[in-house]
């Protein structure tokens, strides 16, 4: 039986400003995050829409989805 220290255990992320925000069409939303993984296993980034969890009809790209804290997005209309 393994003990729990050796598990693989989850990452400890930190969102860089509100979870909920406000927003008006045309405006740039920036998101960012920090993260540390327990185990010191390297962490990759990836930013997508969660279409369950959003309002918006129009398609949203994520600019640099792939980064920890230079992704962004314009508000559609």
């Amino acid at each position: 039986m393994k003990d729990f220290a050796d598990a693989n255990h989850a990452p400890v992320i930190t969102l860089d400003g509100p979870l909920d925000r406000t927003v008006r069409v045309g405006e740039t939303v920036k998101l960012a995050t920090s993260a540390t993984d327990p185990d010191g296993d390297k962490l990759s980034f990836k930013w997508w829409r969660y279409d369950d969890a959003d309002s918006a009809t129009a398609p949203i790209e994520i600019a640099h989805a792939d980064t920890a804290d230079r992704a962004s997005f314009v508000v559609p209309r």
